[in-house]
């Protein structure tokens, strides 16, 4: 068994994922009354990946507003880099149901992908941006 620095063993559960197992992620949340599933990565390299990571955040985040519990995602660069001539963090803003799914913005990866944050917090009435950032 592996152990920390100072020899106390050190267990990891399994890795699961939302495509596969957001229902039993969302059951054990709410079993324990935690408010929040943030989702901290999902493929993004290419068009087919974007649209399925788009199709598993709306079926989860669905999923987890009607057990009572918020979900995000978080960002990293690598969402404002586009494509196929596409950016995927506009395409998770735009193609995700804001009244479900909200996002964490880590306004240094952000940055990082020399993106203005002021710009990502403007909306309009066409845009769906303003209601989803919410941590």
């Amino acid at each position: 068994m592996p152990a920390t620095a100072d020899g106390k063993p050190m267990v990891m559960p399994p890795m699961r994922n939302l495509g596969d197992n957001y229902q039993e992620i969302i059951d054990e949340l709410a079993e324990v009354g935690l408010p929040y599933l943030v989702c901290a990565n999902t493929p993004i390299e290419t068009a087919d990946e974007i649209k399925n990571s788009i199709a598993v955040l709306n079926k989860s985040s669905e999923a987890a507003k009607k057990a009572g519990i918020v979900m995000a995602y978080y960002n990293h660069d690598a969402e404002f880099k586009a494509v196929d001539g596409k950016v995927p963090c506009n395409l998770l803003l735009s193609e995700t149901n804001a009244d479900a799914l909200k996002m964490e913005l880590d306004l240094c990866r952000v940055i990082k992908a020399e993106v203005d944050p002021v710009d990502l917090f403007k909306g309009t009435s066409k845009n769906r941006f303003n209601n989803k950032f919410i941590l």
